[in-house]
């Protein structure tokens, strides 16, 4: 991806982000656990100006009354001014006939050097009815109360954000 900034109608810099990843999975019976990895390079035309590695790994138990899931993501920028970021989550789903319902809670932790800090909760809950074996439709709430964050022990920001969201999906 090359780019080109422009200032005022003048180029300026001319930046390359390059990336890959690879991901695997495993299911025998109910149980299942993936785990990928990408990363992307930013060079201008001196040097790499930046690296980003997003990792994560994934787990979840079929028990046909419900189904649990785990999951682990975090990245790793190696730049002058990024911080790593990870999340926890857990999660269920329930199916009751056509409908299936769930709920997902995640935690994130931001460390930014030595005196702070920034952690947050987000919390989900859907539920879908199938149509018909790919379509269905959905209804979403989600809030995330992230970034409570703390310097030097003192709260200095704290946002929250709600998001609701209705759809049809179709798989083909």
């Amino acid at each position: 991806n090359d780019e080109k900034t422009t200032v005022s109608g003048v180029t300026t810099r001319r930046e390359r982000t390059e990336g890959y990843g690879v991901g695997v999975t495993y299911a025998g019976g109910p149980f299942m656990v993936g785990a990928a990895v990408q990363q992307f390079r930013s060079k201008d035309a001196v040097a790499t100006t930046g690296k980003n590695t997003e990792y994560g790994l994934g787990a979840s138990y079929d028990f046909t009354a419900a189904k649990l899931y785990a999951h682990y993501i975090a990245n790793d920028f190696q730049t002058p001014y990024a911080q790593p970021l990870q999340q926890f989550g857990l999660g269920v789903t329930a199916p009751f006939g056509a409908f299936t319902l769930g709920g997902q809670y995640a935690y994130n932790y931001y460390k930014a050097g030595t005196n702070s800090k920034a952690k947050g909760h987000d919390f989900v809950l859907q539920g879908t009815y199938a149509l018909s074996k790919r379509t269905d439709v959905y209804a979403r709430a989600a809030r995330v109360d992230s970034w409570k964050q703390k310097t030097s022990g003192h709260t200095v920001m704290k946002t929250n954000t709600d998001s609701f969201a209705v759809g049809v999906r179709h798989r083909f």
